[in-house]
């Protein structure tokens, strides 16, 4: 029965997000079990296999999840949901072209739904593309004009660009929309390279009131009280517990290149040197040409004192798109700003 398939569907998402808010493992086998019911009662329903793609993407299965994605869109061409979450796939697992395309294509199809505009926007935003990112962004508060998500990640892009006052007005946007995680996490990290780091941690304080088992906003919580002398004690306490949380995702997720850059940033500054090399190294295998595992990697050179490895990665990281503004203002590279090297690639850089 469709309908059946479909509430079945509902639960089997329910109990994804509620794996999401709290890493507990027994939420993923009852999401999957609800979903495999669904296909049961009713193998049609392009709901069912949507559900499923996306707890095998969130699981690191990608193979499946792009399956299940594609038998989704096979179902009903005119749902854009699967091939959202099969650009995700795509980006996952590196294919950055195919993903590219697809959303351009879906964006073409579909120019009036803001969810393709968003998706590519957040790459773009990633790959330090920031230009195209604010015009993607613009293009989906055209169609949602309070769309919070949009706010949040414009004023990232204007704060990459190194235009604080925009980014520091989109963020007040999205934050007075509604009180989200993520925008906390960005106001956070606008006063972060901008010195101002109580004001910072006031913001990183409130995102993990919002989302309490996210791992990364405890690492930059840490991070922003590791540069306070008064608040070292504290930085340690939230590293330790950014560890544990990364360990317990990992178990389920080893393929996550993001969650094991915060379990090797977490190693780092607990004094475990190897840990941390180990774990970095295992991220740079997954995601070799990932901003944050070379940002991660020229962190953990230098504060390591290895400046001729910290350089090499500054270099690609700034190759691979990374905003020099931000470079400028990172309280952990500033060990390298006094070498000359550092100075010819930011040159380098001015003049491409």
């Amino acid at each position: 029965d469709a309908g059946f398939a479909r509430a079945n569907a509902g639960l089997c998402n329910a109990y994804w997000q509620k794996y999401d808010l709290t890493s507990a493992g027994d939420w993923v086998g009852r999401a999957e079990d609800y979903c495999q019911r669904a296909l049961q009662q009713d193998d049609d329903q392009p709901e069912v296999h949507e559900a499923l793609g996306t707890i095998y993407a969130g699981t690191a299965r990608w193979e499946e999840a792009a399956n299940a994605y594609n038998r989704a869109i096979a179902l009903d061409k005119d749902r854009i949901e699967g091939y959202l979450g099969l650009a995700n796939v795509y980006r996952q697992q590196n294919r950055i072209e195919e993903m590219e395309t697809l959303l351009r294509q879906v964006i073409h199809d579909n120019p009036d739904h803001w969810k393709p505009y968003y998706a590519l926007a957040a790459y773009m935003l990633l790959q330090g593309r920031f230009d195209e990112a604010i015009n993607l962004n613009k293009s989906v508060l055209k169609l949602t004009p309070d769309n919070i998500l949009a706010y949040s990640n414009l004023g990232v892009a204007y704060f990459s660009i190194g235009d604080f006052n925009k980014a520091a007005e989109a963020y007040n946007y999205s934050v007075a929309l509604s009180p989200t995680s993520r925008g906390y996490s960005n106001t956070g990290v606008m006063y972060y390279y901008a010195g101002e780091y109580r004001k910072a941690a006031d913001m990183f304080r409130e995102a993990l009131r919002l989302e309490p088992e996210n791992q990364l906003i405890y690492i930059n919580l840490a991070d922003t009280l590791r540069q306070l002398p008064d608040q070292t004690v504290k930085a340690r306490l939230l590293y330790r517990k950014a560890k544990q949380i990364s360990m317990s995702r990992l178990q389920l997720t080893p393929d996550n290149a993001a969650v094991r850059l915060s379990l090797s940033e977490a190693y780092l500054y607990l004094g475990k040197k190897n840990r941390s090399l180990e774990e970095l190294e295992r991220a740079r295998v997954q995601a070799p040409k990932n901003v944050n595992v070379l940002l991660s990697s020229a962190h953990t050179w230098a504060h390591l004192g290895d400046t001729d490895k910290a350089l090499i990665a500054l270099e690609q990281l700034i190759a691979a798109g990374y905003a020099q503004s931000l470079v400028n203002a990172d309280p952990d590279l500033a060990s390298l700003r006094r070498l000359p090297r550092y100075r010819e690639i930011m040159r380098v850089a001015e003049g491409k």
